[in-house]
This record gives structure tokens, C-alpha cells and sequence, in this order.
């Protein structure tokens, strides 16, 4: 295959993923359930701040909440574009595909991008593990995937795991190769690279 902007393949996968009832359900976390979650998203209570205090707290990249569990504010920052490396573990000589994603791109949108990228079919359930906590379809009781990639904070060179299909489980390793300004047209979500075909 091509290495090409997967901006439409991946569209369409996710328009079929939203009109497929056993694959659109999000599971619901309460904003006060979510101040107790112990994981580094930066998420952090704060009480009702001044609008000078919120622009200091949206420059530093956290997300806060007035009292009552309501956001009140977000990073507000120039858009950056992820490089992943994908890998499939388990099987030698090694299935990997390299995909550029925006920091915007939430771990639902991900899956999808990866079930195009990787060649894999949308058709079992899939979980995310980031910092001991997992993401993922709702049938499985985890946390909801539509969380932004950097609201994690990530670094180069982090890594993650991406789990698909729960019963031939296909594990694979996230790895942040490079993270970089987007620029004004950016070419995301874009496939550049990788070596074989999934099983």
C-alpha cells in the first residue's frame, strides 16, 4: 500500500463506527468522578478563578475546574502534530506503520486512524493503557476514549499500549517519536511509513 493522507479512509471509518450501535456508546464519566482519577492527564481541582488566573492556567497547559466540577478552561496553545511509531508485538520481522496525528486527535479518533493504518477491520473491541489507565470501548467498563491526546502530556520517546480485538488480543506499543508545530495546512492524519501486513 501507499503511504497517503488517511484523512478520508479515516473518515469513513469513523462514520461507520458512529452509526454502529455496539461502537458509539461513550462511557460517561462524571467531571467530580474525574477530579479522582489518579493518572497524569493535569487534571486538577481549583476553585473559581479570576479571568487573570484562567489565562495563566490555560498558558501552562492544565485543565481547570470551578467547584462545582465544571471546566472552566483549557490549554489554549499553537496545535502540534505527534509522530507515533506503531508496532505490533509478538511477531518477527516486525509489522509497524509511522502516523502523524494532531495533538487535538482523541484516543477514539486514534483507533480508528490505527484500524485503517494497520489494516485491521473495525469489528472487535480495543483499549488503550496510558500511564496505568485504561481507555476504551464502552462494553468493556474502562474510561472514554475521547480524551485528546495532549491533554497526557507526553514527551518524546513515551510509550503507550493499544490493545485490539480481546480475544486473539493484538497488542501493540505506541512510541512518540516526535512532536512538532503544525503549521498552517497541516497533512494530518497521514500514514509515512511501516513494513508488512497484519495477520
Amino acid at each position: 500500500m501507499g503511504w497517503l493522507d488517511l484523512s478520508r479512509y479515516f473518515l469513513s471509518f469513523h462514520d461507520q463506527l458512529s452509526s454502529d450501535g455496539t461502537q458509539c456508546h461513550v462511557h460517561a464519566i462524571k467531571p467530580r468522578e474525574m477530579l479522582h482519577i489518579q493518572h497524569p492527564i493535569h487534571l486538577r481541582k481549583m476553585p473559581t478563578q479570576s479571568p487573570r488566573q484562567l489565562e495563566s492556567t490555560a498558558k501552562c497547559g492544565a485543565v481547570a475546574f470551578d467547584l462545582c466540577g465544571c471546566q472552566t478552561s483549557r490549554m489554549s496553545e499553537v496545535p502540534q502534530i505527534y509522530q507515533l511509531k506503531v508496532r505490533l508485538l509478538g511477531i518477527s520481522p516486525m509489522i509497524w506503520r509511522r502516523v502523524r496525528v494532531l495533538d487535538s486527535t482523541t484516543l477514539r479518533e486514534l483507533h480508528g486512524i490505527l484500524q485503517v493504518a494497520m489494516g485491521w477491520e473495525g469489528l472487535h473491541l480495543y483499549v488503550f493503557e496510558i500511564y496505568a489507565v485504561q481507555y476504551g470501548a464502552f462494553e468493556l467498563h474502562v474510561a472514554s476514549p475521547d480524551v485528546a491526546l495532549r491533554d497526557f502530556g507526553f514527551r518524546e520517546r513515551d510509550r503507550f499500549s493499544y490493545i485490539y480485538d480481546m480475544g486473539d488480543y493484538w497488542a501493540h506499543e505506541i512510541r512518540m517519536e516526535t512532536m512538532g508545530p503544525a503549521g498552517t495546512r497541516p497533512s494530518v492524519p497521514r500514514c509515512t511509513g511501516g513494513s508488512r501486513s497484519c495477520p
